[in-house]
């Protein structure tokens, strides 16, 4: 239930992809995600993003981050940003709306939805 979130980085931090500093005193340690979140969520906004990275509406800005941050950390952002417009999309409950179509996150979604089903049987075997 998307009502359970306030704003979206609720639902960011819900699904583990928001970031988690380590700092003591002077000392500043690395950046790094959290473990303890909704999994099967992270997995499927980071598959989105691997699959959307090549998107219209999304591939100049990850370029950007892709030249300033690396491949890892413009994953991530990009991640991030399906994921406020999932946030904003169920909440306002409407369709993604672009000019050239639905159609690259629509195959994003078919192909994390069939790789989770995959990961769901792998797991049931064990």
């Amino acid at each position: 239930d998307i009502s359970y979130f306030k704003e979206p980085k609720y639902l960011v931090s819900y699904s583990g992809l928001a970031p988690i500093a380590s700092e003591s005193g002077d000392r500043k340690g690395c950046v790094k995600l959290n473990r303890h979140c909704n999994y099967y969520l992270k997995y499927a906004f980071i598959m989105a993003a691997h699959h959307a990275c090549g998107h219209v509406n999304y591939h100049k800005k990850y370029e950007y981050d892709v030249k300033k941050h690396g491949k890892t950390i413009a994953k991530l952002n990009l991640a991030r940003r399906i994921t406020k417009t999932v946030y904003w999309m169920l909440t306002r409950q409407q369709l993604y709306n672009s000019r050239s179509g639905i159609a690259g996150l629509l195959v994003a979604a078919r192909q994390t939805e069939s790789t989770m089903k995959n990961m769901a049987y792998f797991k049931a075997l064990r």
